[in-house]
């Protein structure tokens, strides 16, 4: 049986994203600086590369709707695109 391992970054007080709900508004990175410092989720290094690679080496990415929609969907883009599950009541339209 797989196991099952959960990626998530929460401040102190709770929050995972700014007061509008993304990571890159006023403030965004601020919350994750631990994790990509000066605020290049792109460029990371150290543990945090260490981090990265684990998270891309996993069987699926389940995310729930709310994520999904915020990431739009990741466009094709993430490193997992071909691997992710989202959990749904509605049909996604994904193009690409």
């Amino acid at each position: 049986m797989s196991a099952s391992v959960l990626f998530m970054s929460v401040s102190v007080d709770g929050y995972i994203a700014t007061p509008d709900d993304f990571l890159g508004g006023p403030g965004g990175h601020r919350l994750h600086d631990w994790f990509a410092p000066g605020g290049t989720f792109a460029e990371v290094t150290g543990p945090a590369a260490d981090v990265t690679a684990e998270m891309g080496g996993g069987g699926a990415v389940v995310t729930g709707r709310r994520t999904a929609e915020l990431m739009d969907h990741w466009g094709g883009t993430s490193t997992a695109a071909d691997l992710r599950r989202q959990p749904s009541k509605r049909p996604i339209c994904a193009t690409g």
